[in-house]
């Protein structure tokens, strides 16, 4: 156990770090586990009623780290069964957007509460990779595994919490592979392969294969194939403002104004008619921009635990919280 000479140095050495343990391992039993107060279903109902429950509640990061997690556990207790280990990819990829939304309204990047947000991005990351690396082996052939994957691996790179070159890098290594799953299956995903193309290219600084016109492209196929879908509809109008295309911007932000979301839908929702009323504002329609206002205001009130995304407070001096939306001092 000791070295055959035990000298003073090994004796001081040796405290220290038995004292630095002692302290880490006070300081991990004082901290709550992320996943505390989640549920472990054990059987397929127990698991189907509580992981509904949580993935449902887009707008609370605990229910979607609780989702992840549970996901996560039941896909290694049925590491042969892809469609689980695509259940719990995905539930992955949804809790990694929120926190990736959640990161981008959040004006100080310090504290517990991001603490909180580093914490459960990791474990979301963590959780990603070992199911990712299940479907691999199943998935080399199949679009839609394949799809999901890339998915992961995009939104992995996609928060201020990893390294701007590493992202870039990753994310233009995506768009060969991508290009070729949407060669196999125009429709990838139910049009969400063409979204990602489509962000890849729009989002992407030109050194780094970005390109306006290839973006608007394939976000108008995405587009076509899910009219209904907001945020198709957002992203689509997006790289139309940004081509100076304003009539054909304001057609599509008009589609916004008839779609009632299903409970599962409301944050994203609320968060893809916010981008919607900006987006109506540069396209010069401030009357769209109103309409689009009154029916965020209207499902704000109507479902008053979903995020509101305000405008933070700044340095004390008032406003309002950028994540609830009530005021601050």
């Amino acid at each position: 156990m000791f070295p055959r000479t035990f000298t003073p140095r090994h004796w001081r050495i040796w405290l220290a770090c038995t004292a630095l343990c002692a302290l880490q391992a006070a300081q991990a039993a004082a901290a709550p586990s992320i996943t505390a107060g989640c549920a472990q279903p054990r059987t397929a109902e127990a698991f189907d009623a509580a992981f509904t429950e949580a993935t449902v509640q887009r707008h609370d990061l605990k229910q979607l780290t609780c989702a992840a997690a549970m996901s996560a556990a039941n896909a290694a207790r049925m590491a042969a069964d892809v469609d689980m280990q695509m259940l719990a990819l995905d539930a992955q990829i949804n809790l990694l957007e929120a926190l990736q939304m959640q990161l981008e309204t959040q004006t100080y990047q310090a504290g517990d509460m991001f603490k909180d947000i580093q914490a459960r991005w990791a474990l979301g990351i963590k959780q990603g990779k070992v199911v990712s690396a299940r479907l691999a082996k199943a998935g080399q052939s199949v679009p839609s595994i394949e799809g999901m994957r890339l998915a992961f691996d995009l939104v992995a790179v996609s928060s201020s919490l990893v390294d701007a070159e590493q992202a870039y890098k990753v994310a233009a290594g995506t768009i060969k592979p991508l290009a070729a799953l949407l060669e196999k299956n125009p429709k990838l995903l139910d049009g969400v392969g063409e979204m990602m193309m489509g962000r890849l290219y729009f989002q992407l600084p030109e050194t780094a294969s970005g390109d306006l016109d290839k973006a608007v492209v394939h976000l108008q196929k995405a587009y076509e194939t899910g009219k209904k879908n907001i945020v198709f509809q957002r992203w689509y109008a997006e790289a139309l403002v940004a081509l100076s295309r304003n009539d054909e911007a304001r057609e599509v932000l008009t589609k916004m104004l008839p779609l009632k979301p299903e409970a599962i839908q409301r944050q994203s929702f609320a968060d893809e008619l916010r981008a919607g009323i900006g987006l109506a504002q540069r396209a010069g329609d401030q009357a769209l921009a109103d309409q689009l206002t009154a029916k965020r205001t209207a499902l704000l009130q109507e479902f008053p635990q979903l995020l509101t995304r305000q405008s933070a407070a700044v340095s004390g001096h008032g406003g309002v919280d950028p994540l609830t939306g009530k005021a601050t001092d």
